[in-house]
């Protein structure tokens, strides 16, 4: 038995071979990723695992159709760059990792509150400019003194609860899926816009979250109020963020994800920055902290990451149902 392991990082090389001596297991791996001119190295593969942001298209399917590869194990949550038509009509079944570490995000997207609130970009380049009277001068605010708004109230929206509200801070949600106990909820997303000091997005990516915070409802937001997106890029208009940013109508914002990252992150992968306008504008300004995806990136979810697909991967191979199995 052997499976083809790719869009293979350095970080999760020790849980492959931990995987792979546990179960008796071939894993052949490779730091390519999954597309239609690298999806023959899976020859002979009893299924595949991948984690990339890239699309994964009708033309991978078709070819794992024609080489009898029936599985593909993503080793995140996220499904919306999958041809699910292409994956259906080729009979490849389809597995993610929907909680591989809840914690790890939700401990990510509070900090990034706290240093929005405490101006942390500004003081650092004070510092760094040996400015220290200026840095000083910064007054910061206090999370627990905050209305937060929290969009989505998921496995990691409600660990985002969780930590806030053992913080001390006021919490009031939206959710148009579903409502957990001990949560303030409102039924309109306006409401929450119009009352969060601090608003935190924990939604998945799909048409209907696509510019959920748009140019329209972002000016219902208050001045001095911050966005916080460590969920999917699409959620948030790009343009309109920035010009809210520009005309002083919002006071900071945290970005883990971004419209085009794909884009972004194929040209830093080849040494070289991206021109990308919106991208160029956001990381100029001071009260704007971006990071390239990383809120996961815990070595508990790297392990989950890797041995919860693995596990998939394998139950397919055996005829069985996984439990992370995704159906469209």
């Amino acid at each position: 038995m052997m499976f083809m392991f790719y869009g293979m990082r350095p970080e999760e090389k020790e849980y492959v071979i931990s995987w792979s001596q546990q179960n008796n297991v071939q894993v052949k791996t490779t730091a390519e990723l999954l597309t239609a001119d690298t999806v023959e190295q899976a020859q002979g593969a009893d299924g595949i695992v991948a984690l990339q942001t890239q699309a994964y298209p009708k033309e991978v399917f078709d070819k794992m159709s024609q080489m009898g590869i029936k599985s593909l194990s993503l080793r995140n949550v996220g499904t919306d760059n999958v041809d699910k038509e292409a994956a259906k009509a080729n009979n490849i079944r389809i597995s993610n990792v929907p909680a591989y570490s809840p914690n790890a995000i939700a401990e990510f997207a509070v900090s990034s509150m706290m240093q929005l609130l405490r101006q942390t970009r500004k003081v650092i380049q004070y510092v760094e400019d040996g400015e220290l009277k200026e840095a000083v001068a910064l007054v910061g605010k206090e999370l627990s003194a905050q209305t937060i708004g929290v969009v989505g109230t998921g496995r990691i929206g409600k660990r985002v609860v969780d930590i806030l509200q053992g913080m001390g801070a006021k919490v009031v949600a939206y959710d148009p899926a579903f409502h957990q106990p001990g949560i303030d909820y409102v039924d309109d997303l306006n409401d929450l816009l119009k009352q969060s000091d601090v608003l935190t997005l924990h939604l998945p990516g799909m048409p209907a979250t696509e510019h959920l915070i748009n140019e329209k409802n972002i000016s219902l937001m208050k001045p001095s109020a911050y966005l916080v997106n460590a969920a999917r890029g699409m959620i948030v208009e790009t343009r309109a963020l920035i010009n809210a940013l520009k005309e002083r109508r919002l006071a900071g914002a945290a970005l883990d994800t971004f419209e085009n990252e794909d884009e972004l992150g194929k040209a830093m992968a080849q040494g070289h920055d991206n021109q990308d306008s919106d991208y160029q504008t956001l990381k100029s300004m001071d009260n704007v902290i971006l990071t390239p995806h990383i809120a996961y990136h815990t070595d508990i979810a790297v392990h989950n990451m890797v041995h919860q697909s693995l596990d998939s991967a394998y139950q397919f191979s055996q005829g069985q149902n996984p439990e992370n199995e995704v159906k469209f």
